[in-house]
């Protein structure tokens, strides 16, 4: 190789490029918005958990009115028919229907018992059916 004829230094730098100020920009912008995706994500998941800890909530209501209701005699005052009952628990509002005595079937009580809430500005309830016989 003659002096003066092979690659220098200098010319090696410019023969190389590297990241450029806009190649820069253009990824942390792709950074930042795939970030904010993530972050709209975690706000999403944070109601959704929020809304199923108050539909949990709600059905532990709704099951512990129930046992409470089932181990009462069948003529306890607050099965008798045709009464509506309404307690508020906290935020929740528990409220149970019992139907007449003998709808569909003779010495049954319908007990229709509902749990009641306000989420985000909506009501939300869950219902359910119950049934107690006349133990004879």
């Amino acid at each position: 190789m003659q002096a003066g004829k092979g690659p220098t230094s200098a010319g090696k730098m410019k023969t190389e490029g590297g990241f450029v100020l806009i190649e820069l920009m253009i990824a942390v912008m792709i950074l930042t918005i795939g970030i904010l995706g993530l972050m709209s994500m975690q706000v999403k998941a944070i109601q959704v958990n929020s809304s199923a800890r108050r539909i949990t909530q709600s059905s532990t209501l709704g099951a512990d009115r129930f046992e409470k209701l089932m181990s009462l005699p069948y003529a306890d005052a607050q099965l008798q028919p045709d009464t509506t009952i309404t307690v508020v628990d906290g935020r929740y509002t528990i409220e149970w229907e019992v139907l007449s005595a003998n709808t569909p079937i003779p010495n049954i009580k319908t007990i229709n018992v509902t749990v009641s809430c306000i989420e985000a500005g909506q009501p939300r309830s869950i219902s359910y059916v119950y049934y107690k016989a006349d133990q004879i």
